[in-house]
């Protein structure tokens, strides 16, 4: 059905796969109110072809096209926005502190 973001070839495929992984992002967010928590090249298949989807309507004044070309995989750490998870479950940041 498709394969890993980082078997994309040319700049322009990559650019899209990516804003249609944003897109995915934001329509699970706005849509069903919850957070992926792991957005990562990994978890971004690109599709071998379209497939048409929803927009969310927050984005349909600047997209265009209803083509989906890739999606995000790997849910299952995504969090309800409202969960008392949300700002305690992980930390801001993976930098260490330096003394």
């Amino acid at each position: 059905m498709g394969h890993p973001l980082d078997e994309t070839l040319g700049p322009q495929k990559l650019a899209r796969a990516l804003q249609h992984a944003a897109m995915g992002h934001c329509a699970l967010f706005t849509q069903g109110h919850y957070l992926h928590r792991d957005v990562s090249n990994g978890n971004i298949i690109v599709l071998d072809e379209p497939v048409t989807r929803r927009i969310p309507d927050l984005l349909t004044p600047v997209i265009q096209s209803q083509d989906c070309v890739a999606f995000l995989i790997d849910g299952d750490m995504a969090k309800r926005w409202s969960s008392a998870e949300q700002s305690s479950h992980r930390s801001v940041s993976s930098c260490p502190s330096r003394l």
